[in-house]
């Protein structure tokens, strides 16, 4: 152009030399800026979802056979306003079972795969504000090991939690008997710490069985066992420990004491709470539900109720007039008030909708009476079994709370939960109260090169996933932006004539059409 202003003679030969210099620096420098471009997108971006990140909520893999209780702080933490009111803030703890995490397949790709969760995966959940973390635990901490069908229970008046038993596999021949003690560690009320507790002569390993306290032992009832030198057994026998060796830092020189066996068949699956006696005497162990195997194949569930006086040492089989829960297993139980809750559980061996229950149930001490409750008019929590259920106080009203388990028909990578619900018992048709949806899907968002940017904004926006990972961004759109960066150097580098100069940058743009999307959204 220069030449051509001027009138100058530009030889033929000349001016294709002087073409293919200015073409390829114009190569060189498009490359040159486009790749400044992409890594100054690729820093914002980053910033952004980092801070996005962090406002994101997050929640714990779904899961069955979940243990969920409610803890209060230690009493240097709770604080007393000026009228003598104390303001006890209540976690609800999840922890433990059996479901699902995901794990990178290859690629951009994910899949599920089914685990047992260890205590170290311990949850909190924030009744107030319907927000989850996973700092429960200090990072590095020691915790039982993974399992399922195991149970714990709260005392010293909610601040501490035990633990006993479970099983590490899908077969019974994983059980275990070994006890744990969660406490706050130094005073905190955000953090605890798992303390493993040995006793002498502990009960036998098993799963599926009962786990309480009566206000001075720990109470342990049942269960399916399985030993090397008995095999496979299903068990009724009754143990007790006396709490000071969970707070003892030398349990070793206390002993468990056995009890009497309960007097009819041997179970599995049960639940059971400590209750008052109706006459203020006393406490009482009360065991409900269950299932054995039946003796021409399958499965016998059962809906008796039966009572175990501490005073007496005997067991009394409840016989409550009028209607009674249908046979279950697997359900959950907790004591609200005075009255022992029972919600879903499962009725038959089948993987239909029909063998699950959603229902709520409460026996009363003082009448002697089991009361169905109405669910309500609103939405409410899915058949289900092997759910966590718990007490919780909201508002200075008790409460029942259910969250987790299994839908049926279904499996565990398919329908398992990590939803919470709410429910107070007398009240007028108050009702479930959702306090958390279910969140199942991958702890971040996966960016696919052949998904449309809308669809990934779209999800971005709406939180479908509950995290986000930047680094697998990044690198991806570094590599999309450098290969186009290549690709449009070689093109314009190997050009002859200015028109093909222009062809090779309008092939480059079809043909990566797809990542210079990416390429644009970055920069």
């Amino acid at each position: 152009r220069f030449h051509t202003r001027l009138g100058l003679p530009f030889p033929q030969s000349a001016r294709l030399v002087n073409m293919r210099r200015y073409a390829s620096q114009a190569g060189w420098c498009g490359a040159l800026g486009l790749g400044a471009l992409a890594l100054v997108g690729l820093v914002i971006s980053e910033l952004v979802l980092n801070a996005r990140r962090e406002d994101l909520p997050v929640f714990p893999p779904c899961r069955k056979s979940v243990e969920m209780h409610s803890l209060r702080p230690p009493s240097d933490q709770v604080n007393v306003s000026a009228d003598g009111v104390a303001d006890v803030t209540r976690s609800l703890f999840f922890f433990g079972g059996k479901g699902y995490v995901w794990k990178p397949k290859g690629g951009s790709a994910w899949q599920k795969q089914v685990t047992y969760f260890g205590m170290e995966d311990m949850w909190r959940f924030s009744p107030s504000d319907g927000l989850w973390d996973n700092n429960a635990l200090p990072n590095g901490a020691s915790a039982p090991e993974p399992r399922w069908k195991f149970a714990a229970a709260t005392f010293d008046d909610d601040s501490r939690l035990v633990l006993f038993g479970g099983c590490k596999s899908l077969e019974v021949t994983g059980v275990l008997n070994d006890l744990w003690v969660f406490e706050f560690a130094g005073g905190s009320a955000d953090q605890g710490e798992w303390r493993q507790v040995f006793t002498t002569d502990p009960p036998a390993p098993r799963r599926g069985h009962v786990t309480t306290v009566n206000g001075t032992h720990l109470i342990i009832y049942g269960g399916k066992s399985y030993t090397a030198k008995h095999g496979l057994s299903i068990l009724k026998d009754l143990w007790a420990l006396p709490l000071e060796a969970l707070r003892s830092r030398d349990a070793a020189r206390f002993r468990w004491t056995k009890g009497p066996e309960l007097p009819t068949d041997a179970r599995w699956g049960s639940t059971g709470v400590v209750v008052r006696k109706a006459d203020d005497s006393g406490m009482a162990l009360a065991l409900f539900g269950g299932r054995t195997y039946a003796e021409g194949g399958g499965y016998t569930y059962y809906n008796d109720l039966w009572l175990f006086d501490f005073e007496a040492a005997t067991w009394i089989h409840a016989k409550p007039p009028g209607d009674w829960p249908e046979a279950r297993d697997h359900h959950g139980t907790a004591l609200v008030g005075d009255d022992m809750f029972v919600f879903g559980g499962r009725t038959k061996a089948t993987r239909d909708a029909s063998a699950t229950l959603a229902d709520v149930w409460s026996w009363s001490p003082k009448t002697g009476r089991w009361t169905e409750h109405p669910k309500g008019s609103g939405s409410a929590p899915a058949p289900r079994f092997m759910p966590g259920v718990t007490d919780i106080t909201i508002d200075g009203q008790m409460a029942l709370v259910v969250g987790g388990g299994e839908l049926l028909p279904g499996s565990t990578k398919r329908t398992t939960l990590n939803d919470v619900w709410l429910y107070v018992p007398w009240v007028n048709d108050s009702g479930w109260k959702q306090l958390s949806s279910t969140h199942c899907g991958p702890q971040e968002i996966v960016y696919h090169a052949d998904r449309p940017i809308a669809d990934l904004m779209l999800e971005f926006a709406s939180f479908e996933v509950p995290a986000i990972s930047g680094g697998g961004f990044v690198a991806g759109s570094l590599l999309v932006a450098l290969s186009v960066a290549a690709a449009l150097a070689a093109r314009i580098f190997s050009a002859r004539r200015r028109h093909d100069v222009l062809d090779a940058v309008a092939n480059v743009a079809d043909k990566e059409e797809g990542s210079s999307r990416y390429v644009m959204l970055a920069a």
